[in-house]
């Protein structure tokens, strides 16, 4: 009964918002990861009516220190400062088209991907504040991760910082059960590029395709770059390695609905 009330609280919540809000916000967050070395760095959310665009400020990255690095690497020596990146990509929700575009990188390059996914999210009952909003606790399976989201019905924009959408709600803070990536809001406020909506998504950055490639191509694609790139190290050194495979722990999805 508790959960049948919160959500009816949430349409009527989206409902009135929608009356008072023209459906334009812009939110910072801040990621954290606790992987081998524990990094943050900020990212902004943009939207607009049914579209979000967002950016990962990886050039923001920093050590996070209040966390331990991987056992394996205390006693190396790590450049913290090549942390940093000059590669920030963009990635566009469109609801309205049921799409994600986005910029991942292929190597030295940049490719244009679209993604197409579902995410099904279960509302709970729990509830708390952030940020002085009430929020409301929703759950998710997403390609191989269990996630935890806590979304605003107050601020009735269906969005939420990476991939995330879908809730009757802004996502204010989200992460996966076993704390290695969450996402908290830091601020919140009135849009301030709007001229993001205007430009042509496909040239906010340079990228070896024109037209979007599907996320599956892209991920053979890489693949293939990463195992044409040993081979030619190994030519030129006349040396044989053995390729490591990455560690699936450490990027945010794990299992994708292919396999």
């Amino acid at each position: 009964m508790r959960i049948t009330f919160l959500i009816l609280f949430c349409l009527c919540s989206s409902s009135v918002f929608c009356q008072k809000n023209t459906g334009t916000i812009q939110a910072e967050y801040r990621m954290f990861c606790d992987t081998d070395v524990p990094l943050k760095f900020t990212t902004i959310l943009w939207v607009k009516d049914n579209t979000a665009i967002y950016q990962e400020k990886t050039s923001t990255t920093e050590r996070w220190e209040e966390k331990p690095l991987a056992e394996s690497l205390k006693d190396q020596s790590v450049n913290f400062s090549s942390l940093k990146s000059d590669f920030e990509p963009y990635f566009k929700t469109d609801l309205s088209k049921k799409e994600l575009l986005f910029y991942a990188p292929l190597l030295k390059n940049t490719a244009f991907v679209k993604d197409t996914y579902d995410i099904n999210w279960n509302i709970t009952g729990d509830t708390k504040k952030i940020a002085g909003y009430n929020c409301i606790k929703a759950t998710t399976v997403f390609r191989g991760r269990e996630w935890v989201a806590w979304f605003a019905p107050d601020i009735a924009l269906p969005f939420g910082p990476w991939k995330f959408h879908g809730l009757p709600g802004l996502i204010l803070e989200v992460y996966d059960i076993t704390n290695r990536y969450t996402y908290k809001l830091e601020k919140i406020g009135n849009l301030e590029n709007a001229a993001i909506f205007q430009k042509d998504f496909s040239t906010l950055m340079p990228a070896l395709n024109k037209e979007p490639m599907p996320y599956r191509k892209y991920l053979d694609d890489k693949e293939e770059a990463m195992v044409n790139a040993l081979r030619s190290i190994d030519q030129k050194l006349n040396v044989v390695t053995t390729k490591k495979k990455i560690d699936p722990n450490n990027r945010e999805e794990i299992k994708y609905e292919w396999e």
